[in-house]
């Protein structure tokens, strides 16, 4: 079973609401604003999208678009806001406009 197919399976468990408290939205905001700098030192950069149920979307730009370490990236940031949510979360990114 993949890994997101195991997340999924242990997200349901849960009740998430569909637009998240502007406490839940502020504190994954704050998230990224914490690991911007990295990110940015490294030639990309990272925005918040949106938030529904589980699921969390960001924008990556820059360096991070192409690059193979993307994924350990937005993993870190998943086990930061599930950790200070107390819910398990998952990050994605959504394609650039």
């Amino acid at each position: 079973m993949s890994e997101m197919a195991l997340l999924e399976e242990n997200t349901s468990q849960y009740e998430y609401p569909d637009n998240p408290s502007a406490e839940t939205w502020a504190l994954i905001k704050e998230i990224i604003q914490e690991v911007r700098p990295g990110i940015q030192a490294d030639g990309g950069d990272i925005e918040l999208a949106s938030v529904t149920g589980d699921l969390i979307r960001v924008r990556l730009t820059g360096a991070c678009t192409h690059c193979a370490l993307a994924g350990q990236t937005l993993g870190g940031i998943r086990r930061l806001v599930t950790a200070k949510l107390g819910l398990p979360m998952r990050v994605l990114p959504v394609p650039i406009e």
